[in-house]
């Protein structure tokens, strides 16, 4: 017998339940004509590259096949015939793969990424600095007296400058003010 994938895309207005009715149904369809299902992937509800018999969106369902030509022919004929299918695509292969199918294996990296990672290393209480707060004590009375400013020694302050809140191309570009003016009287002559 040969070995298939098979994929077909159901309605978007189908129950995921339905839809297993269908992968069943069609298995079925396949062990009656002398073959058998391998292994069934519902890929979930997934929008199409294009419009399908008005339809945007679609279930896609992979069936991994071990059957004679006649049972795949059969099942395609059924396929036709079911208002539930959009779409499907029978290939021949050498061998069928094992583990998780490709969008699968896209949809478990997805939710790797979004988990929070966590880093032993970064848990080390050697290595992590201390916290904003502390501030580190100085040694010696010489160095607690350096770092104090005296009344001899006032604390240089640096003025506040205030900066525009303008964000974007405006705040780049400084303004350009032009110089008032003033009009000047003549003195009246007599």
């Amino acid at each position: 017998m040969a070995l298939y994938e098979h994929v077909f895309l159901a309605q978007p207005d189908l129950a995921r339940k339905q839809v297993d009715e269908l992968a069943e149904r069609f298995g079925a369809l396949i062990a009656a004509k002398g073959g058998r299902v391998g292994k069934t992937e519902y890929w979930g509800l997934r929008p199409l590259a294009y419009v399908i018999k008005k339809n945007n969106k679609a279930h896609y369902t992979l069936l991994n096949l071990d059957a004679p030509p006649d049972a795949l022919k059969e099942m395609e004929r059924q396929m036709r015939l079911e208002n539930g299918v959009l779409r499907f695509l029978s290939i021949a292969v050498d061998e069928h793969e094992t583990g998780l199918s490709a969008p699968l294996r896209a949809k478990e990296r997805e939710r790797e990424e979004e988990r929070p990672r966590f880093h032993p290393a970064a848990s080390d209480s050697d290595s992590a600095p201390p916290p904003p707060s502390e501030s580190p004590a100085p040694e010696t009375a010489q160095q607690a007296d350096a770092a104090e400013p005296t009344e001899a020694e006032p604390a240089e302050a640096e003025p506040a400058v205030a900066e525009p809140a303008v964000a974007g191309p405006a705040a780049a570009e400084p303004e350009k003010v032009e110089p008032e003016k003033t009009e000047t009287t003549k003195p009246q002559q007599r």
